[in-house]
């Protein structure tokens, strides 16, 4: 496999690019694997086991703590000894890491842990999780085109939802039927050494010579900071995914507990249709977004999330037929896709060069605020409006989103 992928790196530039692309989107394979895990496996498991939501909502409130501190990372990775060491030392070194806290939590056994060991080792994971994401953006910002943005932003998001679904949930969910937790556990580990060993082997030439100097990191932020489409921008990161994140950390008590299905109704049902939909919306992305615009693109796909969010309350008697449920799930992954590729194709054209992963960190970090914020409200909003009331909110609020996402630009 690695062999295959430096041949092709010595081939036209068009299939250098599209073999760039494939070893970016193993690495968020490798982490959307870890992702599917938690989401398809083991916060069902705990649901079905009794533990509470908000013990659940306490768990990945946890694990979204690394995600804030991004920016400890970045200015590493921009620094000259991390610019002399190059962005793929960060890369292996956090998928390794995320190698090393799967062998331990699958060693220990996670439902032997309770919920704070698995809090704990969790957010441990986050952290390599986290400093292999600075890392692989600042890769790509070293070397993609802009009018690669969205097709490269395609296979990265794409990559993450075929390890989401397709190897966390399905292909876990098999494992953890065949034998146990433990061993899902270090398939992960495997598979995140997998890609590390690629990433290293592979060159990753640059679009252009970093610069000699760079500029202090407060003088960088405000730079960006002070322009409008940018300070908009930041404003939009913080605040666009709020209902996604709230939606998904009650997800598993929803499916569980609303309606009833057991994990391993949720881990076989789920999966397949999360990847047939996430592959056709990131591959109509890719393709899309570079051609209508990045803030077009984004806003589009944010009203119309909304405004499935919204059906989706309002039909709750329908809420039993499977078929329609599906059917919502699917058209929620693509209208997603799409958003999320916009956002991150804008947000790659308002960094600065000389400071390109911190800029884009700021940008991520707002991006994974809700992270640690929605789950902490998740339970109180459930046990106030109900799940359809959950929904509709988040309907609304996301068509609000639409609006001030179309107002962003580059400037």
């Amino acid at each position: 496999m690695v062999r295959a992928i430096l041949v092709a790196m010595s081939m036209a530039a068009p299939t250098r690019a599209l073999v760039r692309d494939l070893v970016f989107g193993a690495v968020y394979v490798a982490q959307g694997t870890v992702y599917g895990f938690v989401s398809f496996i083991l916060i069902p498991t705990l649901s079905d086991r009794g533990v509470s939501l908000e013990a659940q909502a306490g768990i990945l409130a946890l694990a979204g703590a690394p995600w804030l501190l991004k920016l400890a990372w970045a200015p590493l990775v921009d620094g000259r000894r991390g610019r002399r060491a190059g962005a793929r030392v960060f890369v292996t070194s956090g998928l390794m890491g995320v190698a090393a806290g799967l062998m331990v939590l699958g060693t220990a056994g996670p439902l032997d842990l309770g919920v704070g060991g698995i809090a704990l080792l969790w957010m441990l994971i986050n952290v390599g999780l986290a400093l292999c994401d600075v890392a692989v953006d600042a890769l790509a910002l070293d070397s993609v085109t802009p009018g690669e943005r969205g097709r490269t932003q395609g296979f990265m998001l794409g990559g993450h939802h075929v390890g989401l679904e397709g190897i966390g949930g399905m292909g876990l969910g098999a494992v953890v039927m065949a034998a146990d937790l433990s061993v899902a556990l270090f398939v992960q580990a495997g598979l995140a050494v997998l890609v590390a060993a690629c990433v290293w082997l592979v060159r990753f030439p640059a679009r252009e010579r970093p610069p000699s100097e760079r500029p202090a990191f407060v003088r960088l932020v405000l730079d960006l900071v002070r322009r409008p489409g940018a300070r908009l921008g930041l404003v939009v990161a913080a605040l666009v995914l709020f209902a996604d994140v709230l939606t998904s950390a009650v997800s598993g008590h929803f499916w569980v507990d609303r309606l009833g299905w057991t994990p391993t109704r949720v881990a076989a049902r789920l999966p397949p249709i999360l990847l047939a939909a996430n592959l056709v919306g990131y591959g109509v992305a890719g393709k899309l977004v570079d051609h209508i615009g990045h803030c077009r693109a984004a806003a589009a796909g944010s009203a119309l999330l909304g405004a499935a969010w919204v059906i989706f309350a309002i039909l709750e008697p329908l809420w039993g037929v499977e078929a329609f449920l599906l059917t919502f799930v699917a058209v929620q992954a693509v209208v997603t896709a799409v958003m999320f590729v916009g956002l991150h194709a804008h947000f790659m054209a308002l960094v600065d060069p000389r400071a390109r992963a911190t800029h884009f960190v700021v940008f991520t970090v707002l991006l994974n605020l809700p992270r640690v914020l929605a789950p902490s409200v998740g339970a109180w909003t459930v046990a106030a409006w109900g799940f359809a009331g959950v929904f509709a909110a988040c309907g609304f609020y996301q068509l609000t989103m639409a609006a001030l996402v179309a107002r962003s630009r580059v400037d």
